[in-house]
């Protein structure tokens, strides 16, 4: 596992612009024009992070027309984590497309960002990005695998079609995908914030105790998206443990909220992000 996610670190690189971003951000020094300035060096950068802004993402009642008012309504963490999203979807795009279904691959994804980030906005969770982030991205160990061993793709599909999918990974490769997509995430020097709920999305109670909540909220919002967006016969609904609603702090009703919101709003964060999904 780890020679794939070292490999996985040098195929597949985030643009400079990110870690500049990022780079702003712990520094806090840098106004929201400086940033603006930046993210405005990348014309297509800029676009979707303004779409997102105007989006029903935020549903914010006027118009945002600039990616430094943007900084100032939004925030720089949330901005940061929208470019971050943005870039690393592009940063997949190319990827053998042959073996799996890439559109459905791309809605299970968002859909599970959306549906952890509403769920921690239910409860109050402010500024909840970076839990969509690790959702987006919390299946990207696949397309590691997908590029560097398909033959593995398909055992790991073949085999025993009523186990979910994490341990077929296991039983075939010796390791989980989690642990490939939170690994690759590190290499990246992405924050403990996303990395953790990520390599811990399976057992979110084995990560630290500040990362267990979003932990969670991916560990639930990747099971409900199964059990939407994938045919298959294992029972992912069934699988949400009552230890996971405890260390979200959520409920069936909260549940059902979120898969109202990620339905509602799928189609739109798709088209922004990734419209070749569509």
């Amino acid at each position: 596992m780890e020679n794939l996610s070292e490999k996985a670190s040098k195929l597949f690189t985030l643009p400079s612009i990110v870690f500049q971003l990022q780079e702003m951000l712990y520094n806090q020094t840098s106004t929201a024009e400086e940033i603006g300035e930046l993210i405005g060096l990348d014309p297509a950068l800029t676009a979707r992070i303004l779409r997102l802004a105007n989006s029903s993402f935020y549903s914010f009642p006027a118009q945002i027309d600039t990616v430094s008012r943007a900084v100032t309504i939004v925030g720089t963490n949330e901005i940061y984590n929208l470019a971050l999203a943005t870039a690393a979807v592009s940063t997949f795009r190319g990827v053998n497309s042959k073996i799996i279904d890439m559109p459905r691959f791309w809605r299970h994804s968002v859909y599970t960002g959306l549906f952890a980030r509403n769920l921690l906005t239910q409860i109050g969770i402010r500024n909840a990005e970076s839990v969509f982030v690790a959702g987006l991205l919390h299946n990207i160990g696949l397309l590691v695998l997908l590029e560097q061993a398909p033959e593995k793709v398909n055992e790991v599909a073949d085999i025993e079609k009523g186990l979910p999918s994490w341990e077929k990974e296991q039983k075939i490769l010796n390791f989980r995908l989690s642990e490939v997509s939170g690994d690759l995430l590190k290499a990246w020097n992405l924050p403990p914030s996303l990395c953790e709920p990520v390599f811990h999305q399976h057992h979110p109670e084995n990560t630290a105790e500040e990362f267990q909540q979003s932990a969670a909220c991916v560990y639930l919002g990747l099971r409900v998206a199964s059990s939407i967006v994938y045919d298959c016969e294992y029972d992912y609904m069934g699988s949400l443990t009552p230890e996971a609603f405890a260390l979200a702090g959520v409920d069936q009703e909260n549940i059902a909220e979120a898969m109202v919101y990620a339905d509602e709003n799928v189609h739109q964060i798709l088209a922004i992000l990734c419209p070749e999904a569509l």
